[in-house]
């Protein structure tokens, strides 16, 4: 019996038919990219083959590149096509100082351009990427060596631990030669960048650079920086300049300017209903709240609930305080509410023991109420009496500490100890001096060199405490520094109080005959609203000596006050 080819059969026949000729096309793609990777990278290694031989043939004294040391004719970067294919060809040649006869003074000769080695690299793109290929050749002279006039130029490019830097690039210029130098090569694994046969003269700019670090150079004598350091080398014959230079990668800097924290008061001393939420069986009479009703017709109990109390930039709970009065018979309560969707319940005894029950005298301390937990609050009252008689709720008042709000869209300085120079009066001139803004939340982020830095409020603004102080970026971490900003006052002094190079918290600071005022966390105490005057200040802590001293107040001033034991 013949069966017929079914639907099934005609379906599975046609996957498996597709299926081998994906495969066979797979293959045949894969195949003609590898013959094209193939292809082009023959071609790389040929140009560089070609490169090379044209080299060989020039005359010693003649091998150098345009800009380059030694100088020459040959172009530092070339193209070229070869089957289709362009290719990006890179030329070093640079003389080397052969250890076989000493080096850099050691010379026994006293020449350190010995021979010169050429390089020779080839770039090209392949399915997206760029492939190379090189090739290095040696050239030595057919007679004596020699500099030709020239002298050397070391370069050394370290860290912040002084750990050489290798694959730094080094880029160096002199537009003051002819042809002008401009050569840009990579430190070796020493960190090191060195050019025997540089051609004598001044003005070679060094410019040192690598992804993910900060950067380091020479600098020209300017206005602002009539004496730059380090400032543009020079090469003498026969001699060896030798210049250094500290890069490190880039830290992160996070900055937040924020308001500083105050105690702040929700209170009501029953003039109105203007605060309360919430009433029952009470009513306001001679600045009380007290049960509704008459003498010998008073309810027997009532209850009254404050609105809901949410401050902005809560820092902490403090304390509950009440003024009340109630008979033998007579009971006041005080307890804290949290909302609990359309309704409230007590807070729970666990987080603030005994409110389940209710307070029937104050202060009630708050401290241990979580603020990221219950950030709303709202104040309870439950009276009860015997008719004849009413307790009385004169005043209320929670009390807590907010503060530390964003302040957005501030413009802050940045300013680095690191000098460039010198100005005309000695005056440091920063090698980091840069003006940011926070966002709308307050904060602003970005990586920065590994410094310390001084920062510096708008106008409108004093410093009331930088946290941590001193503001210090180590190479590839990150600082969070908090500003606390307070209004600008005419003349204002800030103490830092530090002991062994620490920030010294909870000591008191006493100027003239102003009240005292305490440092913070980070050491620091902020005084305003003082004259343009000399004043004598004194800071003491239990377990310190304490420390006198006489300063100058006038604008924002600053001064740092040293603890010992």
């Amino acid at each position: 019996m013949v069966r017929g080819m079914t639907l099934i059969d005609v379906v599975v026949g046609s996957g498996i038919i597709l299926l081998v000729f994906v495969s066979l096309f797979s293959a045949f793609t894969l195949a003609v990219e590898l013959a094209s990777t193939t292809k082009a990278r023959a071609g790389a290694v040929s140009v560089v083959a070609d490169s090379l031989e044209r080299l060989r043939a020039m005359p010693y004294d003649e091998l150098g590149t345009l800009g380059g040391i030694p100088a020459g004719m040959v172009p530092q970067v070339a193209t070229t096509s070869l089957n289709g294919v362009f290719y990006t060809v890179r030329t070093l040649i640079q003389y080397v100082d052969d250890p076989a006869d000493g080096t850099g003074t050691g010379d026994t000769n006293g020449v350190s351009a010995d021979y010169k080695r050429v390089k020779v690299e080839v770039t090209w793109l392949a399915r997206g990427r760029t492939e190379s290929t090189s090739a290095v050749t040696l050239a030595a002279p057919r007679g004596v060596e020699t500099l030709a006039g020239g002298g050397t130029l070391r370069i050394v490019v370290f860290d912040a631990l002084a750990r050489p830097v290798p694959g730094a690039r080094v880029s160096i210029t002199n537009a003051s030669l002819m042809p002008p130098v401009a050569v840009n090569v990579t430190a070796d694994d020493s960190g090191t960048v060195l050019f025997p046969g540089s051609p004598q003269s001044t003005g070679y700019a060094i410019s040192v650079t690598k992804d993910g670090y900060s950067s380091a150079g020479t600098y020209d004598v300017s206005t602002g920086n009539p004496s730059p350091n380090p400032g543009r080398l020079s090469v003498v014959p026969t001699q060896t300049t030798t210049a250094s230079f500290a890069i490190d990668r880039l830290g992160t800097l996070a900055l937040r300017t924020v308001s500083p924290e105050e105690v702040q008061t929700f209170e009501d001393s029953f003039t109105s209903l203007s605060f309360l939420a919430a009433t029952s069986s009470v009513s306001i009479s001679d600045g009380a709240l007290r049960l509704a009703g008459t003498a010998g017709q008073y309810a027997l109990v009532g209850e009254a609930r404050s609105i809901l109390i949410a401050p902005t930039a809560l820092a902490r709970w403090s304390r509950v305080e009440f003024s009340a009065s109630a008979l033998p018979g007579e009971s006041l309560r005080v307890r804290l509410l949290v909302p609990n969707g359309e309704g409230f319940l007590p807070l729970p005894d666990s987080v603030l023991p005994g409110n389940g029950a209710g307070f029937t005298t104050g202060p009630i301390d708050m401290s241990g109420v979580s603020t990221s937990t219950y950030p709303r609050l709202a104040l309870s009252a439950v009276l009860t009496g015997e008719a004849v008689s009413t307790p009385a709720l004169t005043d209320w008042r929670l009390i807590y500490v907010a503060g530390r709000a964003p302040l957005p869209n501030t413009l802050v300085s940045l300013v680095g100890a690191k000098s460039i120079g010198a100005t005309l009066l000695g005056t440091p001139v920063p090698k980091t001096l840069r003006s940011v803004t926070t966002d709308a939340a307050g904060a602003f982020t970005d990586t920065v060199e590994w410094d310390a830095y001084t920062v510096t409020p708008p106008e409108a603004f004093d410093l009331f405490e930088v946290c941590p102080f001193p503001v210090v970026v180590q190479p590839g971490e990150r600082t969070d520094t908090t500003l606390t900003l307070v209004p600008r006052s005419p003349h204002s002094l800030r103490v830092l109080v530090t002991h062994a190079g620490l920030p010294v918290r909870d000591a008191t600071v006493s100027i003239g005959a102003l009240p005292p005022v305490m440092t913070g966390d980070c050491g620091q105490a902020y005084i305003p609203q003082l004259s343009a005057d000399r004043y004598t200040l004194t800071v003491s802590k239990v377990g310190y000596t304490p420390a006198t001293q006489t300063v100058s107040v006038s604008g924002r001033t600053e001064t740092t006050v040293l603890l010992t034991n």
